[in-house]
């Protein structure tokens, strides 16, 4: 009748927990019927020793069998789950064993779903999977039965690394809370390089979550989670010239400037549409005033794209910075010869050709008015004013390209 009273009482609890129940009344009936073969001492033996066997495993298991049995629940109590699961894990007898924390992680998780998407549910889930995997690859204290749980472990990380995708989302979009969306993204990463998850397709590099990753830390201004994952997402090629943009910004940020210059020459290459390369190169060269190593590396970028005319005019820009206005001139008028260049480029070409000219012009009208002598002075003035006739049909060039350039038509 006690026997009948218990199985009814347990059919109110999940099928599973039905089962466990019903494997351990099968045992305890093999056990019965062995003990009934044994003379009186034997039997009060073996009876104490099977007595205390079950109160061990049930302070070892039952703990972790409860939460796990509680998530599958009609209306789990997951406070009682996360309860339950935390005292196995301070458990001596449960502590070390690679289940206790495939439950854990899947307590947690399932916590962080069902709740207000709690950080620290999902960060628990996360250690907790880790720990599974560090304790499944040791093994029992004998060496043995390493690898046991990895399907389970395998199966857990899989749903874990979905919760962590949504989270970057959820925090990124919801919250506006950038570090916690690096956060998310960085976990995936390394459930991603971890050698269970990865044991199919080792060194395999999901962009889009390194990318995430980028952007994440670039809003967050995280700039050496920026340097770390950045040339990740450039090697693949991903999203193109953008992780370039975000890594300079993040060498620039960190007053690395060796790096900053190499970043850039290599988009520069790379991208050469992207004109913000070539400017952000220019003004770092211009506030280091040096122009002589601008001028080289120009020649350089010159002797692999003869006609970029965005190259001359930065070229032409150096050589006027240091005085070499012949050089300067050039420059700018290979721009006017080329049938491929731009109307922008032409624009800028003339308007900076006529201010070189101009100030030609102007040295020579300096030099005239120092001159004491009348009769010479007249005679300087004259070439400074043929001069100043040079510079005008360029800014005319200007206008006819463009009609509103004011600096062109102030000149």
């Amino acid at each position: 009748m006690l026997m009948a009273m218990k199985i009814y009482k347990m059919k109110t609890m999940n099928n599973n927990y039905m089962r466990f129940i019903q494997k351990m009344i099968v045992l305890w009936a093999l056990l019965y019927w062995k003990i009934k073969r044994l003379n009186k001492m034997k039997k009060l033996i073996l009876l104490l020793t099977v007595a205390c066997i079950a109160t061990t495993l049930s302070a070892q298991k039952g703990a972790v069998s409860y939460a796990d049995y509680e998530l599958e629940a009609a209306k789990p109590d997951y406070a009682k789950a996360r309860e339950k699961i935390d005292e196995a894990v301070l458990n001596e007898k449960t502590k070390d064993w690679p289940k206790t924390y495939i439950v854990k992680s899947k307590v947690y998780r399932t916590s962080y779903e069902k709740s207000k998407k709690e950080q620290s549910f999902i960060n628990g889930a996360f250690e907790a999977i880790l720990k599974a995997d560090e304790l499944d690859r040791k093994g029992d204290a004998k060496g043995k039965k390493i690898g046991k749980y990895q399907k389970d472990i395998l199966a857990e990380m899989l749903f874990l690394r979905m919760t962590l995708m949504n989270d970057g989302v959820y925090a990124n979009n919801e919250l506006k809370d950038f570090d916690r969306t690096l956060e998310a993204f960085e976990k995936v990463i390394k459930l991603d390089k971890n050698p269970t998850y990865s044991k199919d397709s080792p060194g395999a590099i999901d962009t889009v979550v390194y990318f995430n990753a980028v952007a994440a830390a670039y809003t967050a201004k995280n700039y050496d989670k920026i340097v770390e994952y950045a040339p990740i997402v450039i090697e693949t090629g991903y999203q193109k010239d953008q992780p370039y943009l975000i890594l300079y910004d993040a060498y620039k940020n960190l007053n690395d400037t060796v790096q900053m210059i190499e970043v850039l020459k290599e988009a520069m290459f790379k991208y050469p549409e992207n004109k913000l390369f070539l400017d952000q190169l220019v003004f770092h060269y211009v506030d280091m005033q040096n122009a002589e190593e601008g001028i080289r590396y120009m020649k350089q970028s010159l002797s692999k794209d003869p006609t970029n005319s965005k190259l001359l005019f930065i070229l032409g820009t150096f050589y006027d910075e240091i005085g070499e206005k012949e050089k300067a001139i050039e420059s700018y008028k290979k721009i006017n010869e080329l049938p491929e260049a731009d109307k922008g480029s032409k624009i800028d070409a003339n308007y900076n050709l006529g201010v070189v000219y101009y100030n030609i012009a102007l040295e020579k009208m300096n030099e005239a008015n120092a001159i004491t002598s009348n009769e010479k002075f007249l005679a300087a003035e004259a070439v400074a004013l043929k001069a100043f006739e040079v510079c005008v049909p360029y800014f005319e060039t200007c206008l006819e390209l463009d009609p509103s350039n004011k600096e062109a038509l102030t000149a």
